[in-house]
């Protein structure tokens, strides 16, 4: 473990920065993880409803007289 490193421990600089590059580039990964993740659920979501919605209305846009009848104008 690092916290038994008996150089991190003495307060040597080379060791201190080398595990803090280690820390910084975890966060980083992290942090481009969770944007990605964000990103394709967000993404999907807007797919999943655009593709709902048009079901919707071409499901829905005329009565059964067959005339068009669109709600949005009347």
């Amino acid at each position: 473990m690092w916290t038994a490193d008996p150089l991190a421990a003495t307060g040597d600089r080379a060791a201190t920065n080398k595990y803090l590059a280690v820390y910084g580039v975890l966060g980083f990964f992290q942090s481009a993880f969770v944007l990605l993740g964000t990103a394709g659920l967000s993404i999907g979501a807007l797919n999943a409803s655009a593709k709902m919605h048009s079901t919707m209305l071409h499901k829905y846009d005329c009565f059964p007289f067959k005339k068009k009848y669109n709600p949005i104008q009347h």
